[in-house]
């Protein structure tokens, strides 16, 4: 374990919830605040389950060599991280003004169809869904949002999760690591990293127009362990029952993990940028 993440780590966990100023102008007059709320978001999905409408919730095929779908992948991670319980409070109060709550995605959505009461976000998940309630709460803590470059921006639930998809779910459920867009990049620290021949991995190219969130997420779980074979990745392919699950499992392992703080490391970093301030002065 590196020392640049292990205080990641060590902030990550102590660090209060950072919300959008949006987000936080519309929920200042809730309670407390959601565990995340990162924009993410799954627009580079390519593999689908053709004229499927009802899949169940197969979780007896935990370690299955089956692919997962969205609905069902994001119903996982929800259960596995305990998500609702987690952010019970939250999620109770967003419920009584979800118009504010929901703003922010409103605002970005295309879908003109979307309702409080009853709940309806997506074109392609309504009530009574098996995956709605799930999918919703994703929502709400900022871990998805469809597919913004679509008209009615859909999410596409009976679609295939990625691989690359799931890792960034799974870091953003449990707070490790949040969204960033583009033009963020050049100053990110795991995207910097990812530029670094330890985390090269054979098919993502961290400067690729298509894959420029790639490289900060599998760098992330390279050092967290996450991702064990450097070699090859396999971004874009649907993310199976068994590898989701370990995914997870390692996540949690990870965040179970003790964590030291290096206070040496932070008074090294607090000292350049004192030295840095003087010089530009």
């Amino acid at each position: 374990m590196t020392q640049a993440l292990e205080t990641q780590k060590a902030l990550f966990k102590l660090r209060p919830t950072i919300v959008n100023v949006l987000s936080t102008v519309c929920l200042l007059s809730l309670s407390s605040m959601p565990m995340a709320f990162a924009a993410l978001s799954f627009e580079d999905e390519v593999l689908t389950v053709d004229n499927v409408t009802d899949i169940p919730v197969s979780y007896g095929s935990t370690h299955s060599d089956e692919p997962l779908t969205r609905g069902e992948a994001v119903q996982r991670v929800v259960d596995f991280f305990d998500l609702e319980t987690l952010n019970e409070k939250f999620i109770e109060s967003c419920f009584q003004v979800p118009d504010e709550c929901f703003f922010v995605f409103s605002a970005i959505s295309d879908f003109d169809g979307i309702t409080f009461d009853p709940l309806t976000l997506y074109p392609d998940v309504k009530i009574g869904n098996k995956y709605s309630e799930a999918i919703h709460i994703a929502t709400l803590l900022g871990l998805v949002h469809g597919y913004l470059s679509e008209s009615q921006t859909p999410f596409h639930p009976n679609h295939y999760l990625t691989r690359i998809q799931a890792l960034k779910v799974i870091l953003g459920a449990t707070n490790q690591l949040s969204w960033k867009e583009k033009f963020e990049m050049d100053e990110d620290y795991w995207h910097t990293q990812s530029l670094d021949e330890k985390y090269s991995i054979g098919d993502i190219d961290p400067n690729s127009e298509d894959e420029w969130w790639y490289g900060r997420y599998v760098a992330f779980a390279i050092d967290a362990g996450l991702i064990v074979d450097q070699e090859y990745f396999r971004p874009n392919d649907a993310v199976t029952g068994a590898e989701m699950t370990e995914f997870m499992d390692r996540a949690k392992e990870f965040m179970d993990q003790p964590t030291v703080i290096d206070e040496q490391a932070i008074q090294e970093t607090q000292q350049q940028t004192v030295t840095m301030e003087q010089t530009l002065n």
